[in-house]
């Protein structure tokens, strides 16, 4: 995978075989995809999504997002806080959703939930982007709504 000329890495390794890869891509331009087995006969299965931007201008501190997740996927949104900020999320419904939170440059999972829990706070380390996934653990598409504060 290559955006503006340079690979995205998977943790240490370019993405050969692993099962997913991520990384920041740039506002504008074009997008380069390029998906290759080599010589093994292979055979791809593709998702690609961009997260939504939940902003939050000047003294709003909560804001609401509805969505649907398709089946055995993930809705991504993308927070920007600062430090020592608490995120607090709601899922409606919870059964069926795993929550989690991350640094988007590559930080440590802040928050992994179970399915059918709701409500959850975290205490975030630094200012930055955070990555919020909703993941559908259905084999059927799924409507939700979020609920972010982030105070």
């Amino acid at each position: 995978m290559r955006w503006e000329g340079a690979a995205i890495f998977c943790g240490e390794k370019k993405f050969l075989s692993g099962s997913s890869c991520q990384g920041y891509l740039p506002t504008k331009g074009n997008r380069y995809l390029d998906l290759k087995a080599g010589y093994l006969q292979a055979e791809y299965s593709l998702y690609f999504e961009v997260p939504e931007r939940l902003n939050f201008p000047e003294g709003i501190y909560e804001k609401s997002a509805i969505a649907t997740v398709p089946a055995a996927g993930v809705h991504n949104f993308i927070i920007c806080a600062e430090g020592g900020q608490k995120l607090s999320l709601d899922v409606k419904p919870a059964k069926n959703f795993i929550l989690e939170v991350f640094e988007v440059n590559g930080g440590d999972v802040l928050l992994s939930t179970l399915s059918g829990s709701s409500s959850f706070e975290v205490v975030l380390p630094e200012l930055g982007d955070y990555m919020v996934n909703v993941i559908n653990q259905t084999n059927e598409p799924q409507d939700f709504s979020l609920s972010v504060e982030v105070r």
